[in-house]
């Protein structure tokens, strides 16, 4: 990535699409760029984290790992998600995993630079007050869903999720990579295993919720979906 792409993707992001073109220009000078392979760790959970990146291009899942290697996903981002914001802020350990999806092109910003940038910069203070809250928000949800909602309802909304995401877009402009989620995947998500996510998902498809084809979910009701999710 030249500067100028290097600015248009920093621009993107809510966290620094307030800032004036000069600091926007110095900070994409100072970014690193990096590519991850699919299924390559970005950070680790528990590790000591000191940089922060935004996607340019792919697809990136955080994970949450028990000490007995299980594992649950929490989110998946794609451009221009900002990852790994909190442990640079404190200086603390990671709280999660970040994993490559598919194979995924990141800025990177050492804490000096960003908060060179939150000192100088209040909106982008607002800024990560805002990403902050909103991570709070996702994670009350997440935990309220895994505590209240049996496991069919648990799908239907991880799937009413995964439809809203926005499809990973290249840097350079070609035509968008699209991937299918699997069921080991979905189980990952919902923390459940993927046979019983696949007696979750004919149960839904049976109810005229979704169809199941060629390893594809397309959603036929999401009205009836949501109610599910939302019980």
């Amino acid at each position: 990535m030249n500067i100028r792409q290097r600015v248009a993707l920093l621009r993107e992001t809510e966290l620094f699409e307030r800032l004036e073109e000069d600091a926007l220009h110095e900070l994409a000078d100072r970014a690193v760029q990096r590519v991850f392979e699919r299924g390559q760790a970005i950070f680790v959970q528990d590790e000591y984290g000191d940089r922060l990146y935004v996607i340019v291009d792919g697809v990136v899942k955080l994970l949450v790992q028990s000490s007995t290697g299980e594992s649950i996903e929490l989110v998946r981002h794609t451009r221009p998600a900002v990852l790994g914001e909190l442990a640079v802020l404190d200086s603390g350990p990671r709280s999660a995993t970040a994993e490559a999806v598919d194979r995924t092109t990141l800025l990177s910003l050492s804490r000096d630079e960003l908060f060179e940038v939150l000192h100088s910069e209040p909106q982008v203070v607002e800024a990560m007050l805002r990403r902050l809250t909103g991570i709070v928000r996702r994670t009350t949800q997440d935990l309220a869903a895994l505590a209240f909602l049996d496991l069919e309802g648990r799908v239907a909304r991880r799937i009413l999720v995964l439809s809203k995401a926005p499809e990973p877009t290249p840097a350079d402009g070609a035509a968008g990579r699209s991937r299918r989620i699997t069921q080991a995947e979905i189980a990952q998500m919902v923390s459940a295993t993927r046979q019983a996510v696949n007696r979750a998902l004919r149960s839904l498809e049976h109810r005229g919720y979704i169809e199941l084809t060629d390893g594809n979910i397309r959603i036929r009701d999401q009205k009836g979906l949501r109610r599910q999710a939302d019980q």
